[in-house]
């Protein structure tokens, strides 16, 4: 009777569109702390990538660690601290090297044997001294795996930068609150997520807003901008399909716990789809693999969960 009663339960929350479960992939060393979104997968889903640094210091450096997205296991991928990165294919990495102080160096390499070598430098502008003294602003918000990078200038504009030629290409003036960015696999699309606080009356609002981008040789065209997509506001875990024609996004909602809820939104068709619910502990970051099978969840910086995706999507109502 007792297994009855058990099967019934799950199939009511499988109907529900419920995570019942989700791997516990990794548990970090007591020295290390898992950082917010950075976590990402290569692109046949095998590896997944995320910083880590020493939680005792407060200015240690970022490393990144790769680890099996079935097996697990930790082991740092390159000897250099690493900042922004992705993917190029499923045996080579692109970074920014951590660190270089006075220049921006950005590096090629395997993560599985942590060689790399050197494909794009630049020696920043000096300013101000003594205590004052500091460098240019050349934030790199992402990097395309097709060898594109995406700057935050000093000049208040973004812009993408290709590497092999160091030609620019204006995007858009820099964006107020915190922002993120995503490049397609094949570098001809690009995602912003922009999160900004309004004040008004005393109370603080915040809105989310995702710009998309297409990207030729010569310039970058804005192809819409979300502000809500069918009345779901737009999230910072989010992700853009190989071709970037689709975004995978969640919405947060708490009811007897907090839970995230995964949908799709195919940009040409406007259609809107809805897969299932994950929970896992605190959520902080959840990031999508390329083809929407799998999403791993960083719980509380401690432990690293994966899901695996519905194969059939349901349209949202």
């Amino acid at each position: 009777m007792k297994r009855k009663i058990s099967l019934l339960m799950a199939i009511c929350l499988m109907a529900g569109g419920t995570s019942i479960s989700a791997k516990t992939l990794i548990k970090l060393p007591k020295k290390k702390y898992m950082l917010s979104h950075n976590t990402q997968f290569s692109p046949n889903g095998k590896w997944i990538t995320f910083h880590t640094h020493d939680y005792r210091q407060t200015f240690s450096p970022n490393y990144l660690q790769i680890a099996s997205a079935t097996r697990g296991g930790l082991r740092q991928a390159f000897k250099d601290p690493v900042r922004t990165y992705t993917w190029k294919n499923n045996k080579e990495i692109i970074y920014y090297q951590d660190r270089a102080e006075g220049k921006i160096i950005i590096k090629e390499g395997n993560p599985l044997t942590g060689k790399a070598k050197t494909i794009f430098t630049k020696k920043l502008k000096e300013l101000g001294s003594g205590y004052t003294r500091g460098w240019e602003r050349y934030d790199i918000w992402a990097i395309s795996p097709k060898g594109q990078i995406l700057v935050g200038k000093e000049d208040k504009k973004l812009v993408i930068v290709d590497l092999p030629s160091g030609h620019e290409i204006r995007v858009s003036p820099y964006p107020k609150g915190d922002s993120s960015a995503k490049f397609s696999e094949d570098g001809k699309r690009l995602i912003c997520y922009t999160e900004e606080m309004f004040y008004t009356g005393g109370r603080g609002e915040t809105k989310r807003s995702y710009s998309l981008y297409e990207i030729s040789s010569n310039r970058v065209k804005l192809i819409k901008k979300f502000t809500d997509i069918k009345g779901l506001q737009p999230s910072m875990d989010y992700g853009l399909s190989p071709k970037g024609d689709k975004i995978i996004f969640t919405q947060e909602k708490c009811k007897r716990g907090c839970f995230h809820e995964v949908y799709q939104y195919n940009v040409k068709t406007g259609k809107l789809l809805k897969n299932r619910t994950l929970r896992y502990g605190q959520m902080l970051t959840i990031t999508f693999d390329q083809n929407f099978t799998k999403a791993v969840v960083n719980n509380m910086h401690r432990t690293i969960g994966i899901f695996k995706l519905y194969k059939k999507w349901k349209e949202a109502k």
